[in-house]
């Protein structure tokens, strides 16, 4: 059928796509049982696919997701489509929506759902299959040199960094680890997975870039370096 073909042609193409900001998401579902006029839907399938491959390019359009059997029940014969949609707000997302040309020609109905903020992507079983050594990956460490009476600050200044990159893609896993003894020189050492040097340094840009710090905790130290592992 060949409504179906483009629309599973769309999902093709959307679902490559790989986003990284701080936007919250909200899935988009289209409720076959609404469509009031099939002549409508077909008439429009065509100004709706370029308006969705426009919001896609604009990076406001996530992914796309296509059951091709009609639901039953439904006397239309057309797949369902959901869709995840990115905006500061529940309200801006139905804003964007109502310039899409099923909704301005009342079409189809929709529900919008909130899903949060990004929060893991694909898991690679590839990058944890492989020896330590051959893992494509890189790791960070990061050594803090912490005044006294200033650790609480510190570690409240890596949460914030911590709850931004981990949102990026390439970001594998962080942790912060804490000193035994207390006046050893580096009190708090991080230890992060990403999955390349440019991954990493792209979501350190971004972070500068949107968090804007007014700048470290005073008598703090950084010593940041990128490793490979070279042996399990």
């Amino acid at each position: 059928m060949k409504i179906r073909w483009l629309l599973f042609g769309w999902t093709i193409t959307i679902c490559s796509a790989t986003f990284g900001d701080n936007l919250q998401s909200f899935l988009v579902t289209w409720d076959p049982a609404t469509l009031s006029n099939r002549e409508a839907f077909d008439k429009h399938l065509g100004e709706q696919a370029d308006s969705l491959l426009k919001l896609w390019r604009d990076e406001v359009v996530e992914n796309v997701y296509l059951n091709p059997a009609a639901e039953p029940n439904i006397k239309a014969d057309i797949p369902t489509v959901a869709f995840v949609i990115r905006a500061k707000s529940k309200a801006k997302a139905h804003h964007i929506l109502k310039d899409m040309p099923y909704v301005q020609h009342k079409v189809i109905d929709y529900t919008l759902s909130p899903v949060g903020s990004f929060w893991l992507g694909k898991y690679d079983p590839s990058i944890f299959n492989k020896p330590a050594e051959e893992q494509d990956t890189v790791t960070l460490i990061n050594a803090f040199e912490v005044p006294t009476g200033k650790e609480q600050a510190a570690i409240r200044h890596w949460e914030k960094a911590r709850d931004f990159l981990i949102k990026q893609p390439g970001y594998i896993s962080t942790k912060l680890h804490r000193s035994k003894q207390p006046n050893t020189r580096f009190y708090l050492i991080n230890v992060a997975q990403w999955t390349s040097e440019e991954a990493f340094n792209q979501a350190i840009k971004r972070m500068n870039e949107e968090l804007k710090p007014a700048g470290n905790i005073e008598g703090m130290q950084f010593y940041p370096g990128l490793y490979d592992v070279i042996r399990g």
